[in-house]
């Protein structure tokens, strides 16, 4: 199978594993719900935003629970001159929201977080504080062991504006001013929601991959998503389509790593050098090994289009990222019947069947029915 057919199967993988419109809707809905209930409610000044994959537009479907599914956190955030501690900030959070009617059945505590719990999703709000304006953008995230709460250091929006450098779009228009010099209860907008750049696409790609394979497995052993995140982004070298950009990610993924004086693997926050995320690899090296694991078993199976036949390849496809491959198959066969009936059908032995280029010869319009 040519590299174009298999482009085409992918991206079709990805788009059928991005949140729906309607999922994205609710996200929004619950986010604007809950930020404005918190400001009314709440007698701490705070910043909100949505951080993680949702931030990134790297978010995909849980493979468990249905099409509409979803889970997405976002931070409330104090300034950086509140003497709050981390017990008082999180109590105070929550304590608004068990006073609620709507949300004090759903409420959980989680370690960093609160969460709501939805019929088929959830939602964690996490509370933190702002650091000075020398480390600006950084925040303390609140955590909680057993019964004692301690600040931990996260930069979640320096982060998602080094990601975003990544791609080919100006950052300025994906993030606003660092958290550390923003008004008092300001809510930022709710990040525009699209589907995806090659870089977000080959992060969703992977990650898909990646709970498919440990699905069954233990969850402590699947890679984090921060590591293929990070990985992805050092990698990329603006390939313009995905299937070279995975190409790219698995040629140099494994360069990205650095070492310690004791020669274990480091892969350190490109915007917070004091986190490490293989951090736990040298106590747990079943996850290492699970890693290399995974990012072999993914190479091969994403990459093995060169020597597979298009029924062959969209089998292994089928196995390895969905629950059926029914969705992909069928969007790849409506795919090509569109172009194919729209007389704009070509092919060639370099690219395979594709839109028409001027100067070639189309495929004759087939309707399918004899004519």
């Amino acid at each position: 199978m040519n590299k174009p057919e298999a482009n085409v199967i992918l991206n079709l993988l990805v788009a059928d594993a991005q949140l729906s419109q309607t999922a994205q809707d609710e996200i929004k809905q619950h986010y604007d719900t809950l930020t404005s209930y918190l400001s009314n409610n709440c007698t701490i000044n705070s910043t909100t935003y949505v951080q993680g994959s949702v931030n990134l537009g790297t978010s995909i479907k849980p493979i468990t629970g249905g099409n509409d599914d979803y889970d997405v956190d976002f931070a409330v955030v104090l300034p950086h001159h509140s003497n709050k501690s981390a017990e008082a900030i999180k109590t105070e959070i929550g304590t608004a929201l068990r006073t609620s009617d709507r949300y004090k059945e759903l409420l959980e505590e989680k370690k960093r977080a609160w969460r709501i719990n939805y019929a088929q999703s959830h939602v964690d709000i996490v509370p933190a504080k702002a650091e000075t304006s020398d480390t600006e953008g950084t925040i303390n995230v609140t955590k909680k062991n057993d019964t004692n709460y301690t600040f931990i250091l996260s930069a979640p929006e320096p982060f998602a504006k080094w990601f975003h450098s990544k791609e080919s779009i100006k950052v300025d228009t994906l993030l606003t001013n660092s958290i550390a010099h923003r008004e008092a209860n300001e809510i930022k907008e709710f990040p525009q929601q699209n589907k995806g750049s090659v870089l977000s696409r080959t992060v969703q790609l992977l990650k898909l991959h990646r709970d498919y394979m440990f699905k069954d497995s233990d969850q402590e052993l699947k890679p984090i998503s921060m590591i293929i995140a990070i990985l992805v982004a050092k990698s990329y070298q603006s390939e313009t389509n995905l299937i070279d950009s995975l190409q790219g990610f698995f040629s140099r993924a494994l360069n990205q790593f650095s070492k310690d004086n004791e020669g274990h693997l480091l892969l350190k926050n490109p915007v917070l050098q004091t986190e490490n995320f293989t951090d736990k690899w040298e106590e747990y090296p079943e996850r290492k090994e699970a890693f290399f694991n995974w990012i072999k078993q993914a190479r091969e199976d994403i990459l093995s289009y060169d020597v597979l036949s298009q029924k062959d390849y969209l089998k292994t496809i089928s196995q390895k990222f969905t629950k059926n491959g029914e969705n992909v198959v069928k969007s790849y066969g409506v795919y090509f019947q569109s172009i194919q009936q729209s007389g704009n059908f070509s092919y060639n032995d370099t690219s395979g069947f594709h839109v028409q280029k001027p100067g070639e010869k189309s495929i004759p319009q087939n309707t399918f029915y004899g004519i």
